[in-house]
């Protein structure tokens, strides 16, 4: 690299953390930039990228200063809790800070914790460009171990974003989430927002040997902010990871999604719907790696895109040498509801073993008109017609679910979306 280029490049990264109020958090921010000029900045030219556009990172001049807003909390706690959410032991997170007056689990247990001094016992890749920003802030890591005090229980996790007219948030929150050997559990998790801000959050999740985490994120009003997730799944032998996500999406999302089969016989099931309409853009980018035989995975992605939307998927499954007797699927599908609506998809498989199942595809249309017309023909109006075959093409995916408080859920939200 010349003189030129890297003076351009320190530039570019000392812009962006001075663009996100982070300079007065770094204990020395030269130290963290020469770490930083490692990566390169995404643009449309980074592979990984190329269907998704951070200029509006480059441009937006964001605050981490907030007050919190009670009369939100209380408003949004209202919309969310419904009666089949109402009594489950629930955290509340307001901008990544946690709340303990509306929260009601304490996080003064085994069980959960707020800790400083967080280092996982696995390594993160720190090439990921969300990621490695992501830790540029030392921010407490909110911890949950899933043990037998907690086993076959739900956990209400709602986060909540809220920005005032005048100001543009961050904040960058991390979650650490064991489920302990022959244990099992469920997340809902539900992220409502308002207002202009930039989330950039970072998960761990690791299973234990025999071990279920049953993981839901319903994406809910964020139609202002900018929402980036990294997140990093581990599974040991005879663990089952299955994982469902509704997004209704913001301005600007990315939702990355890393899975490794380190264990025989473990198995993880991604199941996505996005809901875009208006400018709003979303991205799915997925990578699945069975390194052990025996191991199965399951991704589809389905979107549903109106007006000037852009849907993204890119999704990877990658087959070490030693992983015989593999089960990869891998299926996107999208279904178009405006001339103006993009999607981009590109599911891929790298195989390097030979006794293997794996397969992938990509399916893109829209409504289909001999189905419309027969529905109108039977007296249904156009209106519903066309929210019925939506729903339909959703419920494939819900229908899979066996928790039926969940599939209610979801079939709430959707209908709210459609």
């Amino acid at each position: 690299m010349n003189n030129v280029t890297a003076m351009n490049k320190r530039e570019n990264w000392l812009e962006i953390l001075n663009r996100l109020s982070l300079s007065e958090y770094l204990q020395d921010k030269r130290n963290i930039v020469d770490k930083l000029l490692t990566l390169q900045f995404p643009t449309r030219k980074t592979e990984a990228w190329k269907y998704s556009d951070l200029k509006w990172l480059q441009k937006t001049d964001f605050s981490r200063d907030f007050v919190i807003d009670e009369a939100f909390v209380h408003r949004a706690l209202e919309e969310i809790l419904t009666v089949d959410l109402l009594n489950l032991p629930r955290i509340i997170t307001y901008n990544g800070q946690y709340l303990e007056t509306f929260s009601t689990i304490s996080l003064h247990s085994n069980e959960f914790s707020l800790n400083k001094n967080f280092k996982s016992d696995w390594s993160i890749p720190n090439d990921d460009f969300l990621t490695a920003l992501n830790k540029v802030v030392e921010n407490p890591v909110l911890q949950f171990n899933c043990n037998k005090n907690f086993n076959d229980q739900t956990i209400l996790c709602i986060n909540l974003g809220k920005a005032e007219t005048t100001e543009k948030l961050c904040f960058s929150p991390k979650y650490s989430f064991y489920i302990e050997k022959e244990n099992k559990c469920s997340v809902i998790e539900i992220n409502y927002g308002k207002g202009v801000y930039f989330a950039n959050s970072v998960y761990e999740i690791e299973l234990g040997r025999k071990s279920k985490l049953n993981y839901t994120i319903i994406n809910h009003t964020l139609s202002e902010s900018y929402n980036c997730s990294s997140n990093y799944v581990k599974l040991s032998d005879h663990a089952c990871y299955q994982q469902f996500l509704l997004n209704k999406a913001s301005r600007f999302s990315r939702y990355e999604l890393n899975i490794d089969l380190v264990g025989e016989w473990s198995k993880a099931d991604f199941d996505a719907v996005q809901i875009l309409s208006g400018q709003q853009h979303a991205d799915i980018a997925s990578k699945v790696v069975h390194s052990v035989p025996h191991c199965q995975s399951n991704q589809n992605v389905k979107n549903i895109l109106s007006d000037n939307s852009h849907g993204v998927y890119q999704g990877k499954v990658l087959v070490n040498r030693l992983a015989q007797k593999t089960d990869a699927q891998q299926q996107n599908q999208a279904l178009l509801l405006s001339d103006k609506a993009e999607i981009d998809t590109k599911p891929e498989l790298e195989i390097y073993a030979d006794d293997v199942k794996c397969s992938h595809g990509a399916a893109i249309g829209a409504l289909d008109q001999e189905q419309l017309f027969f529905l109108m023909s039977r007296g249904i109006s156009y209106e519903l017609a066309r929210e019925m075959l939506i729903n339909a093409f959703v419920n494939e995916s819900i229908e899979k679910i066996e928790d039926t408080l969940l599939q209610n859920l979801l079939y709430y939200y959707v209908t709210a979306s459609t």
